[in-house]
């Protein structure tokens, strides 16, 4: 059996293999770096945020019962503010291996299309839409999760 021809350079296939390990390797790192200082954060804006005299004067409307609207909207944006670093940090967990999942999945996809027989000749315009959107996505994902981890890290400095 023959070799067919490849969607993608030989070289980069292994090269997007790698690139989907190092996603990987990158979320691990990630939550092993900002893990504590997501929760050192949120704990001590917290405390900040509770400790305020306005946070008296909330309570102090919630057991009288006269706690107005617009109050309680501005509790929860202070709320929503404080775990902003939170929902970031998650988010990154998620992308992060999606990304690498993204890069492996377009260089297996490149791969099937050097094999040498008539489904892969039969399917080989799905192979090559499915390689290119895949890496595009890829390639998408990499500048989102890169803004990400920036506004995160801002956020904790």
């Amino acid at each position: 059996m023959g070799r067919g021809i490849s969607l993608l350079p030989i070289l980069l296939i292994p090269a997007l293999f790698g690139l989907g390990g190092v996603f990987f390797g990158l979320c691990i790192t990630v939550f092993h770096y900002f893990n504590e200082k997501v929760d050192q954060t949120i704990l001590e804006k917290m405390r900040e945020l509770f400790s305020s005299s306005t946070t008296d004067s909330f309570l102090q409307m919630i057991k009288d019962g006269s706690l107005p609207l617009h109050v309680l909207k501005d509790f929860n944006k202070d709320l929503f503010k404080i775990t902003e670093s939170r929902r970031r940090f998650r988010s990154l967990l998620l992308f992060l291996p999606f990304t690498g999942g993204l890069f492996i999945s377009s260089a297996s996809f490149a791969s099937v299309s050097m094999i040498e027989n008539e489904l892969v000749t039969l399917i080989m315009p799905v192979l090559e839409f499915l390689t290119y959107s895949t890496l595009l996505v890829a390639f998408v994902m990499i500048g989102y999760c890169a803004f990400q981890l920036a506004k995160l890290a801002r956020g904790l400095a």
